[in-house]
């Protein structure tokens, strides 16, 4: 047991060193590779939770390292890569490229909150981080994938578009939004029912939209742009399922 104890830390380590592997690419101005390294910090991610369920290898310790790992790989890394990519591309005033920075504290913020609030082991309250980095970093490699297509002119000549798309992001960090964890389910009655049309809107919504965008993304440019839309896709409608869930379930908790 002395050495398989270590085996989810040793996991989420793994993540924080392709959070810092992205930002170094993301710095050399390699914002796919950059995304690549972030979609290997999530799945490094899931695994280390699932590594300490099946080999009950809990400890307080993994829990702030994991937060650690996922404010670099998460927080700085989809950030960062906004960063570079607006500083590019960007023809308004340079002061707003510096606004995709603004999601590193919010994204600290909200991870603190995680750890310290014990009512959140069967859902979430606020967009997960990972989440917002899927949402921000896809965005990010859209616009250098992207870069003669009609998407990129609205991402990169809109003065408005960045700074909307990291408020969003932001807002709904540091919100107590209930957010669907597809991982548990609660034991509270009133919580399953949401976490249950939480999750049907979810699963029906989700893989459409992200196969649609797949499909036409491929078509056109290839595997690694599809799969930029197809991550784009997949969490901007995580985030509306959950909105238009607790729309619904704010109604209903008035009505009665």
């Amino acid at each position: 047991m002395g050495l398989i104890r270590h085996i989810p830390n040793t996991i989420t380590l793994l993540n924080l060193v392709s959070g810092v592997f992205g930002i170094i690419y993301a710095a050399k101005g390699e914002i796919a590779c950059a995304f690549a390294f972030m979609l290997a910090a999530a799945i490094f991610d899931m695994l280390d939770g699932a590594a300490a369920r099946g080999l009950k290898a809990y400890s307080a310790i993994g829990k702030e390292l994991d937060s650690l790992a996922d404010l670099v790989s998460f927080g700085v890394l989809p950030s960062f890569m906004l960063f570079i990519k607006m500083q590019e591309t960007f023809m308004g005033p340079l002061f707003v490229t510096y606004i995709p920075l603004l999601a590193v504290p919010c994204a600290a913020l909200r991870l603190a909150r995680f750890n310290t609030d014990e009512k959140q082991s069967h859902g979430f309250k606020g967009l997960p981080v990972p989440a917002a980095a899927m949402f921000i970093g896809s965005i990010a490699t859209i616009m250098e994938l992207f870069e003669l297509g009609w998407i990129h002119n609205i991402m990169a000549g809109s003065f408005l578009a960045m700074p909307i798309v990291v408020y969003i992001a932001c807002r709904l960090m540091l919100s107590r939004l209930p957010m669907v964890s597809l991982k548990s389910f609660s034991k509270n009655s009133d919580d399953r029912l949401s976490c249950s049309r939480g999750r049907l809107i979810t699963v029906f919504t989700i893989p459409i939209a992200a196969g649609l965008a797949v499909l036409l993304a491929f078509l056109d440019n290839g595997f690694m742009p599809a799969l930029a839309a197809g991550t784009c896709a997949m969490f901007t409608m995580y985030i509306m399922a959950n909105t238009i869930n607790c729309i619904f379930g704010f109604k209903a908790r008035k009505a009665e």
